[in-house]
């Protein structure tokens, strides 16, 4: 019976995988005030320039489950209740993203550009087609709630008529870092998504999207400070952690 039980321990020690940790990094903000801190950006040459990328993505990078690398980023329709929280703005929608299981390119893909140093939506909200056609596409911030630091995009309708208002939507806007070997000082490759020096996220398994949704893994920012202005609720337990990287569309 003895010799039995330690075969089946040894089996069992064989088949479990090793938990892997996120790299140790120092993640410095990259300053620079254009797209060419993003891959695929467009030259800047000449007086008449345009300040632009080509078609970027995001994925998950280096995480504590490496089956889940290289997920792409895809959109999840939220319906904020405003007028059950007493708020003057009463409801509207908007969207946040997370990332999809679907790995096949026959499924539609979210897809970026920069513009003016800003990581933007390629094109113009899902949620919001009486956008003007003067306003840019949606930009991307990272909600205030430090328990649900989803990223999130801008709405540009709301913010055009609401411009002083403090609202939901109004996150921190997303910034570009650069990890750096924390022995060596040496700049790894990849361009890493973030806000205030934090750029590590908790993923969470979400089957509860609306239908037709596949189920995603949630992304929220860990280490950001408690805002006094915005509600904080619980979150749901991490199945794992990483970073979120930009790459060029492929």
């Amino acid at each position: 019976m003895t010799r039995y039980h330690t075969l089946v321990g040894t089996l069992a020690l064989l088949f479990l995988r090793p938990a892997l940790a996120v790299p140790d990094v120092t993640a410095v903000r990259l300053d620079d005030t254009t797209c060419q801190k993003y891959p695929a950006a467009l030259p800047l040459a000449g007086g008449d320039h345009v300040d632009a990328s080509r078609y970027l993505q995001l994925v998950i990078a280096q995480s504590e489950d490496p089956a889940v690398d290289g997920l792409y980023a895809t959109e999840i329709p939220v319906h904020y209740d405003g007028s059950g929280r007493g708020e003057p703005l009463g409801d509207f929608n908007f969207t946040r993203l997370a990332f999809s299981l679907l790995r096949s390119r026959l499924f539609a893909r979210v897809t970026f550009r920069c513009f003016d140093g800003v990581l933007r939506l390629s094109t113009s909200n899902s949620n919001d087609t009486a956008t003007p056609s003067n306003l840019k596409p949606p930009a991307l911030g990272v909600h205030k709630d430090k328990n649900n630091a989803f990223i999130i995009e801008s709405n540009p309708k709301l913010e055009a008529e609401n411009a002083t208002a403090a609202a939901p939507w109004r996150g921190y806007p997303v910034e570009a870092y650069g990890h750096y070997n924390t022995t060596t000082g040496e700049r790894l490759p990849g361009v890493f998504l973030g806000v205030l020096n934090q750029t590590t996220w908790a993923f969470d398994f979400d089957r509860s999207g609306p239908c037709g949704q596949p189920y995603v893994y949630n992304a929220r920012l860990l280490g950001l400070p408690l805002d006094p202005d915005v509600e904080s609720r619980a979150s749901a337990p991490a199945w794992f952690n990483g970073f979120i990287q930009v790459v060029e569309y492929s």
